[in-house]
């Protein structure tokens, strides 16, 4: 406990606690700057900009537009960034974007879609009937394949990568399953 004011060259031992504890009533007896902020940062004392909540539905569908960056999808968890043409670019709320955009410019979603747009990678060892093989699992997802670009390398393997029109992301991640148990992919991922 804290009672006792330290004076300069006094010798104290320090006996830590194997879990963290901290009382705001410490602030009272802190001295310097830094021990301040330190006990402030610990209680989330620092004044923090709330971030609105908007909720949109389909007729705001012009005003808003899908992060390139991370492509979310149906079912996973969004936050809005309003640009300076008054529109929301909508991104995974873990997007590693999201941490260097001001506080003020974010706004907290509702926006349900009936399906997204996202990208899977694929690296296999090439053999014949592998790209029929995977187009199938694609096609038994329920996904629309929008774009594809498929590369043969010189030693023998290939790395393809489909631009998908796909439900929510539980159907996504069961594709990525469903493509990695195909025989010679090594592997199947999300971009």
């Amino acid at each position: 406990m804290l009672e006792t004011k330290l004076n300069n060259l006094d010798t104290v031992e320090i006996i830590m606690s194997e879990k963290t504890q901290m009382k705001k009533n410490w602030l009272q007896n802190a001295i310097t700057e830094k021990a301040k902020s330190k006990i402030k940062n610990f209680f989330g004392m620092f004044k923090k900009k709330e971030v609105k909540k908007t909720i949109l539905d389909t007729k705001d569908a012009k005003k808003i537009k899908m992060g390139e960056c991370c492509h979310p999808l149906p079912g996973e968890d969004v936050i809005g960034v309003r640009t300076t043409k008054r529109k929301i670019i909508v991104h995974k709320k873990d997007c590693p974007n999201i941490s260097r955009i001001q506080k003020d410019k974010l706004v907290m979603i509702d926006f349900e879609r009936e399906k997204g747009e996202t990208g899977v990678r694929v690296k296999a060892v090439d053999r014949l009937g592998l790209l029929g093989e995977i187009l199938e699992e694609i096609k038994n997802s329920g996904a629309t394949l929008k774009n594809t670009s498929f590369k043969i390398k010189k030693n023998g393997y290939t790395e393809a990568i489909f631009i998908l029109e796909i439900k929510n992301v539980q159907k996504l991640e069961k594709l990525i399953e469903n493509v990695s148990n195909i025989p010679s992919i090594q592997v199947a991922e999300r971009i």
